[in-house]
């Protein structure tokens, strides 16, 4: 495993929320929620999608892409009992993908403990960035924006409320 110099890089939540808009386009146009994420990464990306029993009690994760992008490991129980948290979980890591790629490139791991001594030598302030482009990346994917705002006036309507999407 590599112990190169590794910095998160810069990226607003706008770039981020185009990373995500450029993503559904392109995967899921229709923009309905229940994003087949699962499909999406399986036959669309080409990532292959592989439980490990007790990731999550060995390392405190849900999951983690490979060094080469090619393969998303997963908590098998998360998997199995929280569907949405493996939803969640497989957009995460394919924001790595996409807004990381390029530190990735910079760095090998091949396995679980190789991957956890990468994260132990991460600066924690750019660990933190890194991980926040991919939490936001998967809420953005996860409920495409024009189904947050629908949901939210429908449910202002439903209440009789005057407010709009800007006021909220």
């Amino acid at each position: 495993m590599s112990d190169k110099v590794f910095k998160a890089p810069y990226l607003t939540y706008n770039l981020i929320r185009k990373y995500a808009e450029d993503f559904l386009e392109r995967y899921h146009h229709e923009r309905t929620i229940h994003v087949p994420i699962e499909e999406i990464v399986e036959f669309k990306l080409n990532i292959g999608i592989t439980p490990l029993p007790g990731l999550k009690e060995r390392i405190e994760i849900e999951g983690f892409i490979s060094s080469n992008l090619k393969t998303i490991y997963v908590d098998q129980g998360v998997m199995e009992k929280y569907p949405n948290r493996y939803r969640f979980t497989l957009a995460h890591e394919v924001g790595h993908a996409i807004l990381h790629e390029d530190l990735y490139k910079n760095v090998d791991f091949e396995s679980v403990e190789d991957w956890k001594h990468f994260i132990k030598c991460l600066d924690p302030r750019e660990y933190g960035f890194f991980e926040l482009h991919a939490y936001n990346f998967a809420g953005l994917v996860l409920v495409p924006t024009e189904r947050l705002e629908e949901g939210i006036k429908e449910a202002l309507r439903s209440f009789n409320l005057k407010a709009t999407i800007q006021e909220i």
